[in-house]
């Protein structure tokens, strides 16, 4: 095990980037393939419901309880990450991408006249339902979904540390000790 010992911890909050299709109709046509409609569902349920709480509250509720600012920028935040990274793939350009997240989000956010507002709503959501199914469709191995915490030696000690994991963990343990052990 060397000097350091391997602990299951939560995952990563800042994970690897989805490898998705490079042309946001190709994503499209992955999102609605038959096989892929249950993620596709919960996809829009979860990507879309951002924008549409974000709306809500903006539009609605912040005036009367500003603290609630707090949850429109998080959802902002949310948001503009899906379409940006859309918006780049189909826009190429980083500049245009950003333009367009400005824009998009800035009138569903800003704007005064309702139909503009709502359409900027509906293509947030339809965007961020797309990025979210196309997350929900990548296939996890073991190792995306529980990450190891490497812990420096003597932090824990390795008595306590095996006590601690069930077989199913001490087994997998020992097969990543042996994995990596035989390409060093």
């Amino acid at each position: 095990m060397g000097d350091s010992l391997s602990i299951l911890s939560a995952p990563d909050l800042d994970p690897e980037p989805v490898i998705q299709p490079t042309n946001p109709v190709d994503q499209a046509r992955q999102v609605f393939r038959h096989g892929n409609r249950f993620a596709a569902l919960f996809g829009f349920l979860l990507g879309g419901f951002v924008p549409v709480a974000s709306y809500t509250l903006i539009h609605y509720e912040a005036a009367e309880r500003p603290l609630l600012w707090i949850l429109i920028a998080g959802g902002l935040i949310y948001s503009a990450i899906s379409v940006y990274t859309w918006a780049k793939l189909a826009f190429q350009y980083t500049l245009k991408a950003l333009g367009f997240v400005v824009l998009l989000e800035g009138i569903m956010t800003f704007g005064n006249t309702q139909w503009l507002s709502l359409s900027g709503l509906g293509i947030l959501i339809l965007l961020n339902g797309i990025s979210a199914a196309m997350t929900l469709q990548k296939p996890l191995s073991l190792d995306e979904i529980i990450q190891p915490l490497v812990v420096p030696a003597g932090a824990i000690s390795v008595p306590e540390a095996e006590a601690a994991m069930s077989p199913a963990r001490k087994a997998w343990a020992t097969r990543r000790a042996r994995a990596a052990n035989s390409s060093s």
